[in-house]
């Protein structure tokens, strides 16, 4: 079961983000609404420079993307978690060619209130 959750997550995290290249999966409108929105939260906080705007949206929606794609995996919830805290890890990294280091450092407080890695389970 670890081998299959190192291959899943070196497929997940080896997608290379760029901005012509909209991740493989088409996002619905939810999901770029609140790209937008996790975006403009951040700007009030960052003051991300127009320019970088749009790429910090895109990589938003990108590893949005990707968590769903765990999210619907049939895997146990603590394999799912772990999943979800190496792409958030991950997308953190990528934030830092994006902000300034003083954003950056920033930036990684804010998300764990935005963007906690939390799994819901069903309630039966």
């Amino acid at each position: 079961m670890n081998y299959l959750r190192i291959l899943v997550l070196l497929l997940l995290i080896s997608v290379p983000v760029t901005a012509q290249d909209v991740y493989e999966r088409t996002p619905d409108q939810s999901t770029e609404e609140r790209a937008k929105t996790l975006t403009r939260m951040y700007d009030n906080e960052l003051g991300i420079t127009d320019d970088l705007q749009g790429v910090f949206e895109q990589t938003v929606l990108e590893y949005l993307l990707k968590r769903q794609e765990v999210m619907e995996m049939d895997l146990p919830a603590e394999e799912k978690i772990s999943l979800l805290q190496a792409l958030s890890e991950k997308e953190t990294g990528e934030m830092g060619n994006i902000l300034t280091l003083p954003q950056l450092r920033y930036y990684s407080d804010l998300k764990k209130e935005y963007q906690p890695v939390v799994i819901q389970t069903k309630q039966e």
